[in-house]
């Protein structure tokens, strides 16, 4: 994926995490409108390098780890993992 890439998300992947006291769903792939399918951490690398620009997300660098979040809003339907029960 060179240069600058405008992607539509097509589908998310979910898989599933369990630590101690937690336990839900999480995000194993995001498929783009290019055929693209990324792990979230490469996603979030790509947005925050300006290489990839998928409207509605954004890459996030924490301390731990990459990751991709919708942008706030007030929308549920916009979260890429459903709410925990």
């Amino acid at each position: 994926m060179a240069g600058a890439n405008d992607a539509t998300l097509h589908e998310v992947k979910l898989d599933s995490f369990r630590v101690t006291g937690a336990e839900g769903p999480a995000v194993k792939t995001l498929l783009l409108s290019t055929g693209h399918e990324l792990a979230p951490e490469e996603g979030a690398r790509l947005m925050k390098a300006g290489i990839l620009r998928v409207p509605r997300l954004h890459g996030v660098q924490a301390r731990y780890a990459w990751y991709v979040r919708s942008n706030p809003n007030s929308r549920v339907a916009d979260n890429l993992v459903p709410d925990a029960p």
